[in-house]
């Protein structure tokens, strides 16, 4: 059993796509985060959903593309409080405190250069024995490039980490 961590699918970061020209990259994140939840609800994998809470309140919650398909599914919801200001723009101490699957542990969402990377950073800082970090590429982006290569790369250099 695993635990699908869904970071920051949420309308004010999607619009930063939109800021930078990238729809394609957009709309690829979109799909894999979809294809994501779809396979966790399938294997009967625990669902965490990430929200950042930003002091300006503009984000809001999960797109409705992704929160409709865990409708009636069992998820927890984590909400972060700006990050950002304290150093850090990871969840990864939240979601261990919300209990996860003991193997394993699945991340996608946006963005990929900070959310998504300071959220794996944390999360492998704190596994142990056989415990596994899984990034879905596929399910991963940044707004500003269309590429998150070498953020892929930084968090598959970590110990617990590997790229599916």
């Amino acid at each position: 059993m695993y635990t699908l961590v869904v970071i920051d699918m949420q309308p004010g970061f999607l619009k930063r796509f939109d800021d930078y020209n990238n729809d394609m990259a957009k709309d690829e994140v979109i799909e894999g985060v979809r294809q994501a939840v779809v396979k966790a609800i399938a294997d009967g994998a625990e669902i965490i959903d990430v929200n950042y809470d930003s002091r300006y309140g503009d984000l809001g919650p999960t797109i409705p593309e992704i929160a409709s398909l865990w409708s009636g599914y069992r998820k927890l919801f984590k909400s972060r409080v700006s990050y950002v200001e304290k150093g850090s723009d990871g969840g990864g101490d939240e979601i261990m405190e919300n209990g996860v699957a003991e193997n394993e542990i699945r991340v996608c969402g946006i963005n990929a250069g900070a959310c998504v990377r300071d959220t794996v950073r944390q999360l492998d800082q704190r596994m142990i024995d056989d415990q596994r970090i899984l990034v879905i590429a596929d399910a991963v982006a940044n707004a500003w490039s269309y590429g998150c290569e070498s953020d892929l790369e930084y968090m598959d250099d970590m110990p617990c980490v590997d790229l599916i």
